[in-house]
């Protein structure tokens, strides 16, 4: 799968924004009533880039055709948002060999997409033979299942994977081959 490229010009903070479908009301006794279509939130990325240089709008245009029609690609949000240190993601039944990596925002649980870089699986504080990203991406097999109730964690750096937006990409030309725009990625599930 793609990754978003790492392209000169972008401006901080990356904005971030979570989005959750609601429905609710109140009943007839007055109390609200609500819930969520999304089991996940989407999360929704703007980049804002003061230039592009010339072979960095090649980069960038030639992701957004291979993804013609949506397309998922992998995104690194960057320092703060790319990595889980000593994350839980369940316990050992004696028999289990591959899980689904988690990671934690606050308290809530989401799945990991795809992870990158170095990544270390532990079981019960203890470093463990683990290849990650296997069978699927986001998951980690274990070479021995771990033993029943042994708690499970992870550190290491994940990607989202995201998709354009919009169905259009637009970048002003400023000066003769520099250009400048934003660019929207709203994560794929």
């Amino acid at each position: 799968m793609n990754v978003y490229p790492t392209l000169a010009g972008l401006t901080w903070p990356i904005t971030r924004n979570v989005i959750m479908t609601s429905i609710g009301g109140e009943s007839v006794s007055g109390r609200y009533v609500g819930g969520t279509y999304f089991q996940y939130p989407l999360f929704e990325f703007t980049l804002t880039y003061n230039w592009f240089e010339p072979g960095d709008i090649d980069q960038l245009l030639g992701l957004f055709l291979q993804s013609a029609g949506g397309a998922p690609f992998l995104f690194d949000a960057g320092p703060g948002d790319d990595s889980a240190s000593n994350a839980s993601f369940g316990a050992g039944d004696g028999s289990t060999k591959t899980f689904q990596l988690l990671r934690s925002i606050g308290g809530f649980v989401l799945p990991v997409d795809e992870t990158f870089g170095a990544r270390t699986a532990y079981v019960a504080g203890a470093a463990a033979t683990a290849t990650f990203d296997s069978p699927n991406p986001g998951y980690v097999t274990f070479g021995a299942a771990p033993a029943n109730g042994a708690a499970l964690t992870w550190t290491g750096s994940y990607y989202y994977k995201v998709r354009f937006k919009n169905d259009h990409l637009s970048a002003d030309e400023f000066l003769s081959q520099l250009h400048q725009g934003n660019v929207v990625l709203r994560t794929h599930r």
